[in-house]
């Protein structure tokens, strides 16, 4: 009688990956979730490495690429700085979770169920520098001699102002009631120009100063 060999189908195994957030500023705390599907049934171990560049499925050769993982007891998971395992855990998720800091990574993970294939996925995850907005002090402060400077100057712009308003009126009466004759019209002038040059000088040292405290401009 001739025998056939009963079909038996494969025994699966399939692996998901999501990091929740994937991106952000540091410090940056990321979940990290493995998922299975696939026939194989049974407990299942869980190896997650926090940034693992490979695509390699066997564990030993992982852990030599991206750094040896505890060994936690049956049922629950533990933790170090390169990554995570949960062993013989009935769920068919699990989640980890870990603290980023600035920089491009590749978390891992490798699930074992039965005697399925390994099976793998990885997912990227950038963390971007803290950003710290720059606060540029007025370089003068209220101690500064620059500001007692520019007080000053302001004080003289206060009283320079009518006077020299005043100079100009005086420099028309002279011109006024001088009939033209040449000493009333020389002493206009020079009114005009002492009062134009001192004024001005005032304004321009009150403008300077204002600048370099930065109040004005």
């Amino acid at each position: 009688t001739p025998y056939t060999t009963p079909y038996l189908d494969p025994i699966t195994l399939f692996m998901g990956i999501e990091a929740e957030p994937e991106s952000g500023e540091e410090p940056l705390d990321i979940d990290i979730t493995a998922s299975v599907s696939g026939t194989a049934t049974g407990s299942i171990n869980y190896h997650f490495w926090w940034n693992c560049e490979d695509s390699i499925f066997d564990i030993a050769q992982t852990e030599a690429e991206c750094g040896a993982l505890p060994n936690p007891s049956a049922g629950s998971c533990a933790t170090n700085d390169f990554g995570a395992r949960c062993l013989q855990v009935n769920n068919t998720s699990r989640t980890v979770s870990y603290r980023y800091f600035e920089g491009i990574y590749r978390a891992k993970v490798i699930a074992e169920r039965d005697v399925a294939p390994n099976a793998t996925a990885s997912v990227t995850i950038s963390v971007a520098p803290l950003f710290v907005p720059q606060v540029i002090p007025n370089p003068f402060e209220a101690s500064d001699p620059a500001l007692a400077v520019f007080d000053a100057i302001t004080a003289l712009v206060v009283v320079g102002t009518p006077l020299y308003a005043v100079m100009l009126v005086l420099a028309g009466y002279y011109m006024l009631f001088s009939a033209g004759s040449a000493a009333g019209v020389a002493t206009s002038k020079k009114i005009i120009l002492y009062g134009t040059v001192g004024y001005g000088t005032i304004i321009v040292s009150w403008m300077t100063a204002a600048s370099l405290t930065g109040i004005l401009f």
